[in-house]
Formats: C-alpha cells, sequence, structure tokens
C-alpha cells in the first residue's frame, strides 16, 4: 500500500473509533465497509476469476458442503430432538446459512495467513532483486494478500446475516421433511406431521402462523 492509502486508512479507523465511542455502530460499520469497497474495487477481477476458478467450485461443492450439511444435521436433531434418521431435506436448507459461516471463517484465516506472508516478504524484499521485486509487488496475488483484511470486513455482513435468520430457517427447514400422510395422525389438508421419535411427533398446521409458531408435540397414535 501507498503513503497516501495508509494515511487515508489511519484517518478512516480514527473516524470508526469515534463513532464508536458516540454508539454510533451502524455508521461505523457503514464507514469500514466503505472503505472495503474502495479499496477491493480495483482487484475485482481477479476476486471473481478466483471465485470462478473450477478447484474452488469443487472445494466448496465437495468439503464445505459436506461439512455444513454435516453440522446443519447434527444442529437440527439436538435443537428439535428429532432423530437424525427422520431428518433428510431440512439440513440442506440449514446448511445454506452454516456454509456461509465455514466460508467466512475460511475468509478470516486467509486473511491472517495473508497477513503473516506479506510480512515475511517484507523482511526479504531487501534482498530480491529490482526487476523480481517489481513483478512481485505488481501481480494481482500479492495485492490481493496486502488488502485481506478488507475482504473480510466487506463479507462481514454475511455471518451476520447467517446468525441471526438461523433460527427461523431451522423452524421452517423442518416443514421440508414433514408429510401429510404419516402414522403421527389423520390425514388433513391443513396439516402435516414430523417424526420425532417412535411414539412423538411434530405437528405443523398450515395457517398464516406457520413461519412464526413452533410446531405442536403429539403422541403417535400407534403409541395410545
Amino acid at each position: 500500500m501507498s503513503r497516501k492509502e495508509i494515511i487515508t486508512d489511519l484517518v478512516i479507523c480514527g473516524m470508526v473509533v469515534a463513532a464508536m465511542y458516540y454508539g454510533h455502530i451502524y455508521i461505523a460499520f457503514c464507514i469500514l465497509f466503505g472503505l472495503g469497497i474502495i479499496r477491493l474495487a480495483p482487484l475485482r477481477g481477479a476476486i471473481f476469476g478466483f471465485l470462478k476458478n473450477a478447484y474452488v467450485l469443487k472445494f466448496y461443492n465437495v468439503v464445505i458442503w459436506f461439512f455444513s450439511y454435516l453440522i446443519a444435521l447434527k444442529i437440527l436433531s439436538f435443537a428439535s430432538g428429532v432423530s437424525e434418521d427422520n431428518l433428510k431435506y431440512s439440513p440442506a436448507i440449514l446448511g445454506v446459512p452454516v456454509s456461509v459461516l465455514l466460508v467466512w471463517a475460511l475468509i478470516m484465516l486467509a486473511s491472517a495467513l495473508s497477513g503473516m506472508i506479506v510480512s515475511v516478504y517484507s523482511q526479504f524484499s531487501p534482498v530480491i532483486p529490482g526487476g523480481m521485486k517489481q513483478s512481485i509487488e505488481s501481480s494481482g496475488f500479492m495485492l490481493l494478500l496486502r488488502r485481506g483484511i478488507y475482504l473480510m470486513i466487506l463479507t462481514a455482513p454475511l455471518p451476520v446475516l447467517a446468525v441471526f435468520s438461523t433460527p427461523w430457517i431451522a423452524r421452517v427447514a423442518l416443514l421440508a421433511d414433514a408429510s401429510f400422510i404419516s402414522p403421527c395422525g389423520p390425514k388433513a389438508a391443513d396439516r402435516m406431521y414430523l417424526k420425532i421419535n417412535d411414539t412423538q411427533c411434530y405437528r405443523f398446521t398450515l395457517d398464516r402462523y406457520l413461519l412464526t409458531r413452533d410446531p405442536v408435540i403429539q403422541e403417535m397414535k400407534s403409541a395410545k
């Protein structure tokens, strides 16, 4: 980063601290968010190219999505009491915000590593030949490393939204595994059931309160 950019960032950080001191948290975040956009705008081509990379997409589809589904399955089973054997589609729905959290954790890790790499490079830069040094510092990879912290700031709203939306998404996700025809109760157009265990079920009433009201626990017909 140039001397001008460093001074600008220090001034903006001072503004952020002042805004937080006076309780204007949202203003402070908006300032940081705007700074992230400004600093990463010149690198948008490299960032989009990285996101479209076939290996990155495979890593997300195989590794991230596998762990997201597994974590979502455990969360839903623990929070609702439903046996994991009775959850099939709902973990895939809850897996979306979970994957956002995992990706942001990787961004945080990458930002920390990028800071370490830049620090190590600065120690050895005096002994690197001029032509090679100029080539390295002008590369998109090095520019992205130097601005990794801005990527973390720019994507910060995603985990916040994921955390606050997870309880609602979890309630809605359980509907994906509920069915109209079940040993839990009689077939009806305004009811769906989800088996919890061998003796209990959740009953969802399909009305205007469906997305805001918790399902009712009832005994299975065969268990009565």
